[in-house]
């Protein structure tokens, strides 16, 4: 141990005054000098031995085309500061002072000719992400912020960049700021994507990929109901004709086109003929898909017309039998189901249901379409 005697010797002695310096060298662990034909490299560290303390060690190298390389290292045990002369070979000498909880060395070599300043300290140690955000709801079009959490951001220029949305770019702005060295500030601006994508900070080795989601469809409305408005009357038809306006829920009348260019459709069902009596000549059935009908919505959210009637020749019989006597009136009725189809176009969405009716006495048939009502006379 004559290398560690003799440091904790000179520790104990005080500092070396240094000579003037000719250049200075500041780096990390390498440190470089050069004058005339020498080259210097130094680099100090520290760690912990034991319960003994702190335990470090000084290596220096010297390299110089005209030597060999030379090294000489020295160690020692010091409660805070430590100074350190080293004789260099035949190259010349070098003196080193500091501190090895800090890791920080710093001091001169002399090379025969000319004196160097060298300054040794460990590394920063490398930018770490630890706390990286999982926004809810999730990123998606418009302005958004994080702040990333971690250590080591000083010094370091944080980078924003984008992936996905099959390739299509919508990172608009973005703003990367180190506000501490454990806390970076992000603030962006995105466009609507299409599908998956990712923003991606990162700083050093480190990254943080926050997702963005592409936007839910708007969702397609549907009415909530329909109120029926009752039209011409057809006698040679015969029966009412009726057109509807389309309303949201509690009544209100939708905006102009809110569901323009999408169609309603009826579905049929129930059936009630009061008319018919055994031996008659005409019984109404429920008429078969095939006929029911659909119409467009018009842009002030209506449709029709929708005519409620009978044939001509049925209309005429059956009220014959109520001028006969055979009842004073009688009806036949359906219920009406109506739907719109979605969006999509490929599905449709139930919204009202409503009875339709005819009714005949021995003067007129009676239309009735849901809320609306229409009467007139049978044939001509």
């Amino acid at each position: 141990m004559r290398r560690a005697a003799q440091v904790l010797l000179l520790a104990a002695a005080g500092a070396l005054v240094a000579p003037a310096v000719a250049e200075a060298c500041w780096s990390g662990y390498y440190c470089e000098s050069y004058g005339y034909d020498a080259g210097v490299s130094v680099y100090g560290y520290s760690r912990t031995y034991g319960y003994y303390g702190t335990y470090f060690l000084v290596e220096t190298s010297i390299t110089d085309p005209q030597w060999s390389t030379v090294s000489n290292w020295a160690e020692g045990m010091f409660d805070v500061t430590a100074e350190v002369w080293m004789d260099a070979g035949s190259g010349g000498d070098y003196y080193i002072e500091g501190n090895h909880y800090s890791n920080e060395w710093e001091g001169w070599y002399y090379d025969g000719t000319s004196y160097y300043s060298v300054y040794v300290s460990p590394p920063p140690p490398p930018p770490q992400i630890t706390v990286c955000p999982v926004p809810s709801p999730p990123w998606g079009a418009g302005s958004q912020s994080a702040v990333i959490g971690g250590s080591g951001f000083w010094g370091n220029t944080p980078q924003v960049s984008w992936s996905g949305n099959g390739g299509v770019n919508f990172l608009q702005w973005s703003d990367a700021s180190v506000a501490s060295d454990s806390q970076i500030d992000l603030s962006v601006s995105l466009a609507p994507v299409t599908s998956e994508g990712s923003v991606t900070i990162g700083v050093g080795t480190a990254a943080c990929v926050i997702p963005v989601v592409a936007a839910a469809p708007p969702a397609c409305p549907h009415p909530a109901s329909e109120v029926s408005v009752a039209g011409n009357w057809c006698s040679s038809c015969v029966g009412g004709t009726f057109t509807a306006s389309l309303k949201d829920a509690g009544g209100v009348s939708p905006p102009n086109g809110k569901y323009q260019g999408r169609s309603v459709r009826e579905r049929l069902s129930d059936l009630v003929d009061t008319c018919f009596f055994d031996g008659a000549e005409w019984r109404a059935v429920l008429p078969g898909e095939e006929d029911w009908s659909n119409w467009p919505v018009g842009s002030i959210n209506g449709y029709g017309s929708d005519l409620i009637g009978w044939r001509t020749e049925v209309s005429a019989y059956y009220q014959n039998e109520v001028r006969g006597g055979r009842y004073s009136s009688c009806y036949v009725s359906m219920r009406q189901t109506m739907q719109i189809q979605a969006c999509s176009g490929s599905t449709w969405a139930e919204y009202h249901s409503q009875d339709t009716r005819n009714t005949i006495t021995s003067s007129e048939m009676t239309a009735t379409r849901g809320n609306a009502s229409n009467s007139g006379p049978i044939g001509d």
